[in-house]
């Protein structure tokens, strides 16, 4: 994410779909804008993986977990603290757009565990997946700090 994260959290904020731009989704924070736009509950934990800098610009690695699975919720949720993902043209801020540079035409998000009850089996289905080259090789180019 673009900046400074100093420690774990979680946020429990609903989440709709923008009235008038039909692409996005917002975080609904009082009760009568979760009614009106038919919000759904959502829950997104974040453990800081590491921090980085690129010139003067500052990353967070976060590793999130989430307990629903509302259309946008991880993006939408860290957008709503002022944490968007690097490359996330959608739901950066237009002026911190400019200080990202990091990725064009992807963010930086990588699904690199699932992990669900089969909706006939009820079996367990866990899949994991490594972090791939394109956003590694990013990484690798930040320097580390604290």
């Amino acid at each position: 994410v673009l900046g400074r994260i100093d420690e774990d959290g979680k946020i429990g904020v609903s989440i709709a779909h923008h009235p008038r731009k039909k692409k996005k989704m917002m975080a609904c924070e009082s009760a009568e804008v979760v009614r009106k736009n038919k919000a759904r509950p959502a829950s997104t934990e974040y453990f800081v993986e590491g921090r980085f800098k690129n010139g003067e610009n500052r990353f967070t690695l976060l590793r999130v977990r989430i307990a629903t699975g509302v259309r946008h919720q991880i993006r939408v949720h860290l957008a709503s603290i002022g944490y968007p993902l690097a490359g996330d043209a959608l739901y950066q801020n237009p002026k911190k757009k400019a200080s990202d540079g990091l990725l064009e035409g992807r963010h930086f998000l990588h699904a690199c565990r699932v992990a669900l009850r089969h909706p006939k089996t009820g079996a367990m289905l866990d899949v994991s997946c490594p972090m791939p080259p394109d956003l590694r090789g990013i990484l690798e180019k930040l320097t580390p700090c604290r």
